[in-house]
């Protein structure tokens, strides 16, 4: 290869791998203000009861609170925190939310965290948030045609909770330039694989399981898909799990992110018991991107339940740092479900990928081609 030609192409490799995906925003708070200050209007409705302590700040730590010590009734009298806003969305389209979130104590099964818009007809839900959720991200969520080119309409994050902290992270509003690689909302029928009692290569995966002996199943129950088994092993080994693989081409794509929503349910996990994803850059061998402990934590514990909690978790979205991951047709995502007993089970509800196309050489920034110009030119001197 010439030099000039290996020049313009570390060029490119740089832009794809280095750069950040572009996407035009419309707004973005990183929470580092107070909200009344950044544009928000801040809302606190105690209805006909007394909060000691109703509050929405910075707390001087990057993040905004909506803080309260009432611990009467949940939502018996319709108390919530809000921050709302107006945006002029013209000239946007196909704009999404994200937002992210924690909570500083444990929140009840009615507390909730949403994020609403009101384009003339009232306010409607986006996406939003209920009981134990830990830290997370809501979205990205797409606002709907109607906020497209509009000139005006309001947004709000608002959380209905009597007790409990709740800290804004982070929110922006946004084009979403991200293509949609794969989406599954493994709602699809078992009997669609001529099978009636388990799910494989049904949109396009594949299920394996450890001891057949063992009695897994992967069930669909019209929604979720329920990773579960039949008997109990009394001496757990390798053998007890079952996996769902699947193999995606991501040949012109860049900047590869994934969201998932599972959830279990059992009273008996054990700190053995896990739930992971693995990927693949070569279709072989597999690399964990997340599993018990780290950022995937159903119930709140430190392994796959340990207490015996029911929970669920949303993890992502994440966007792959391994570069080998862009433009490779052996991509692959693996789910490993490994537990013991029959009253273990876990749910899979949703799972996204996403990629950025990546732009032909003739697309790269002037000052990328210049300098493998300048390179050919170097070389032919």
């Amino acid at each position: 290869m010439e030099f000039g030609k290996a020049a313009l192409a570390l060029a490119f490799v740089a832009a794809v791998q280095y750069s950040t995906a572009s996407a035009a925003t419309l707004f973005e708070d990183p929470f580092d203000l107070d909200p009344a200050t950044n544009g928000w209007t801040e809302t606190i409705n105690q209805g006909t009861d007394t909060i000691n302590l109703a509050d929405i700040h910075e707390t001087g730590a990057g993040e905004v609170i909506f803080e309260t010590d009432y611990d009467g009734t949940d939502g018996a009298d319709n108390e919530f925190y809000a921050i709302t806003r107006t945006l002029d969305a013209t000239g946007f389209s196909s704009l999404a939310v994200k937002l992210s979130i924690r909570e500083a104590t444990t929140v009840e099964g009615s507390d909730n965290v949403k994020v609403q818009i009101d384009t003339g007809s009232g306010f409607t839900d986006v996406v939003g948030v209920s009981g134990e959720f830990g830290t997370l991200t809501l979205g990205p969520t797409f606002l709907g045609a109607a906020t497209n080119n509009n000139s005006s309409f309001e947004i709000r994050v608002i959380s209905n909770n009597n007790a409990e902290d709740i800290y804004l992270d982070h929110f922006i509003v946004y084009e979403f330039t991200d293509v949609v690689l794969y989406s599954d909302d493994f709602s699809l029928d078992a009997a669609a694989n001529g099978s009636t009692d388990r799910v494989g290569f049904t949109n396009g995966w594949t299920v394996e399981q450890g001891n057949v002996a063992n009695g897994f199943t992967a069930l669909t129950d019209g929604d979720e898909v329920v990773l579960a088994r039949s008997t109990v092993d009394t001496s757990p080994d390798a053998d007890d799990y079952i996996q769902l693989t699947h193999n995606f081409d991501t040949t012109g794509y860049s900047h590869i992110s994934i969201q998932f929503d599972a959830r279990q349910t059992g009273t008996t996990w054990e700190s053995d018991d896990s739930l992971q994803i693995l990927y693949t850059t070569d279709g072989v061998n597999y690399q964990t991107l997340l599993s018990d402990g780290g950022v995937w934590n159903p119930a709140g514990d430190t392994n796959a339940g340990g207490t015996g909690n029911t929970g669920g978790a949303i993890f992502g979205p994440y966007q792959f740092t391994n570069y080998d991951v862009y433009n490779n047709p052996d991509f692959g995502i693996r789910i490993v479900g490994s537990f013991n007993a029959d009253v273990e089970q876990y749910l899979l509800n949703s799972i996204l990928l996403t990629g950025i196309v990546i732009p032909t050489p003739a697309a790269l920034p002037a000052g990328l081609m210049l300098m493998g110009l300048l390179a050919g030119r170097r070389r032919r001197a």
